[in-house]
């Protein structure tokens, strides 16, 4: 090969090698952009960029926008379908790759709203419980120590036993008052600056009822009162626990089970 072909040659693998590394750049640059539209609280553009990304993490990260546009910025009667479509993300983020555990929590949330939208009856013999349940031990099983992954178990805990009561929770599915108490309880001890963990704690015990609920409730909006927000959720957080706190009542039924969880530990600062 002669010397100028040689050099042609080089030219040509350099610029595929430019055009290669510059496509893969693309989708990185397009999901720190909509990461950063997430933390400001453009939910809805964040949501839309990062479902154009086809890999696991830009549907997964479409799956939480959209969740916190269903939450924060949608009237409840408009919700379901929204939920429909986080389901939707979620699953396909799996298909991606079935190792990240943010996927099925997002999943688990998705279906436990869709569940709302059903009689006792149908979610029952529709499969909610059991497939969430089934959901949430694989994402802990790919992330035991995950303070997100208790929280979802124990919204799961308090889902069932509000709707099923808690005798059929405990015989149908293994389901309790005090597992709820307990995982969000250990999601709280695992990160407990998160004000989001002890908002849905909260909402979880007035939920739950029973001896010393309310008060407990209350212990936790307080605290959220006084935190500090690091991005738009937790500034959403907060200030539901101070008007809580100022109302004396809880802001529950249409955002639990995990309304406000739509954060994960990739999010903080």
């Amino acid at each position: 090969m002669t010397g100028a072909r040689s050099i042609r040659w080089l030219t040509i693998l350099a610029s595929v090698a430019m055009v290669a590394t510059s496509s893969a750049a693309a989708p990185d640059q397009e999901l720190r952009r909509a990461e950063g539209l997430y933390k400001t609280g453009d939910f809805r553009a964040a949501a839309r960029i990062a479902e154009s990304v086809p890999s696991v993490r830009g549907q997964t990260l479409a799956a939480r926008a959209t969740l916190a546009v269903a939450d924060y910025a949608t009237p409840p009667a408009d919700r379901p379908v929204l939920y429909g479509k986080v389901a939707r993300l979620a699953r396909t983020a799996i298909e991606y790759d079935p190792q990240k555990a943010e996927a099925y929590r997002y999943l688990v949330i998705a279906l436990g709203h869709i569940a709302r939208t059903r009689t006792p009856l149908e979610a029952f013999f529709e499969g909610y419980a059991d497939e969430g349940r089934r959901l949430i031990d694989r994402a802990m099983m790919l992330e035991p120590e995950s303070p997100w992954g208790y929280a979802v178990l124990g919204a799961w805990h308090t889902e069932v036993v509000a709707v099923a009561g808690a005798a059929l929770a405990e015989f149908l599915y293994d389901a309790s008052a005090e597992r709820a108490k307990v995982a969000f309880e250990t999601a709280i001890r695992l990160e407990p600056d998160n004000p989001i963990l002890r908002f849905e704690y909260a909402q979880a015990l007035v939920r739950l009822g029973g001896p010393g609920s309310a008060a407990a409730a209350r212990n936790q909006w307080a605290v959220v009162a006084e935190m500090t927000p690091r991005d738009a959720v937790e500034t959403i957080i907060t200030s539901r626990a101070r008007r809580t706190l100022e109302a004396g009542s809880a802001e529950i039924g249409e955002n639990a089970p995990g309304g406000a969880i739509s954060k994960t530990d990739d999010e903080h600062p």
